[in-house]
């Protein structure tokens, strides 16, 4: 057996059976393109059809399929069966998990096949306890992936699994620049992913923004506009039909207006953007705005710590209508008071969320695990 490590040795198993879009599932995909660019053989096990499966079909990457889960315990029953079939047949030396739902079938299917670490990204935010059984088949992760600085210590709580399990990542963006444009003239934006979920949140936007309309001058509603952004063609998104209804009921159509940017812009431009990131702990459009200056009104929960102090930033109390306002006017009346002891996003901030630092990190954990598992594997083997 060779002694050095070749990441192109390794063949990925990547899961994610997500039928939603976001920083976790962007973060799957460029998972995914990285290591095939390095040379590895890559597998992604996702949903057919879904936004995922959209994107890789365009980067001809070769995935299996699972059918759309119907949040039973059957779900978990015919996964475990699949994939310990899947695994019969096809040699994989590393899974990589992003969906708590799919974790305890993995566990348990990987305790036939010592050799292949399991690495979990855990961004997406779990409303539900750990059932007995999943407790104890966590132990067989190796490792957990945060993009928060409090997440490790959080997974831990979580998953009951050691210091070492844990981790702390940047997120990996792209073209990361910190815009040296200032804010003259306020832009006011907010983006909405390519899910039907966010419709709550939609409607409490533009209660909002009603409200605070009606506190406004003439003037100031004159030259008020609200851009819904987002990365399609908004006539495709699953929220058009619902947002173009709820802005005519509440008679904004002279105040709000549909947006389509690339991901890759958002950084590119000072804003003030508005943040509704309820399903992921860290949502990569909050991290880019920040790192373009943009000025950010954030849901005040505690995986924003970090956000908060370090970009120019206010939060309120998740769809709270009476802070939200508060918080809105003030940013758009004084742009300068309320941020004058925020801090601007330092190189260090901008080199952590780099893509090429993430990918050392990711590398060396890979490249730690699988040499771990080796050594585990051979050392059961003498056993037998």
């Amino acid at each position: 057996m060779r002694n050095k490590f070749y990441l192109s040795d390794l063949t990925i198993l990547f899961v994610s059976l997500s039928s939603q879009w976001g920083t976790t599932e962007r973060r799957c995909l460029k998972d995914v393109v990285n290591h095939r660019n390095a040379g590895g053989s890559v597998i992604l096990y996702c949903l057919k059809n879904s936004f995922l499966d959209q994107e890789a079909s365009k980067q001809d990457i070769p995935r299996i399929y699972s059918s759309e889960p119907k949040g039973s315990w059957t779900d978990h029953l015919s996964r475990y069966f699949f994939l310990k079939n899947f695994l019969k047949k096809t040699p994989i030396d590393l899974v990589h998990v992003y969906h708590h739902d799919e974790l305890s079938s993995l566990c348990l299917v990987l305790n036939y096949y010592s050799h292949a670490p399991l690495v979990y990204t855990y961004n997406r935010i779990v409303k539900k306890k750990n059932s007995l059984f999943e407790s104890i088949v966590y132990p067989r992760i190796d490792s957990i992936i945060t993009f928060f600085e409090d997440g490790p210590e959080h997974a831990r709580s979580i998953y009951n699994l050691g210091l070492r399990k844990t981790h702390y990542f940047g997120l990996g963006l792209e073209n990361l620049k910190s815009s040296k444009e200032q804010l003259s003239t306020l832009k006011v934006t907010t983006f909405f992913e390519r899910n039907l979920s966010l419709s709550d949140e939609l409607s409490f936007l533009l209660d909002q923004i009603s409200l605070v309309l009606q506190k406004f001058s003439p003037s100031e509603r004159e030259n008020f506009t609200l851009y819904l952004q987002t990365d399609i063609d908004w006539r495709s998104h699953p929220l058009f039909d619902l947002a173009k209804r709820k802005i005519l009921e509440r008679h904004l159509e002279n105040y709000v207006t549909f947006e389509t940017i690339s991901i890759s812009e958002i950084s590119s431009m000072p804003q003030l953007r508005l943040s509704f990131s309820s399903q992921e702990f860290i949502s990569d459009i909050d991290i880019l705005s920040s790192l373009g200056q943009s000025t950010l009104l954030v849901p005040r929960v505690f995986s924003h710590a970090e956000l908060l102090q370090k970009s120019r930033a206010l939060s309120y109390f998740p769809l709270d209508p009476r802070e939200f306002c508060q918080k809105f006017q003030t940013l758009l009346r004084d742009q300068s008071n309320p941020l004058k002891s925020q801090a601007r996003a330092g190189s260090t901030w901008i080199d952590f969320h780099d893509q090429d630092h993430y990918e050392f990190q990711l590398t060396t954990l890979y490249e730690k695990l699988t040499l771990q598992r080796q050594r585990f594997t051979r050392i059961l083997n003498k056993k037998k």
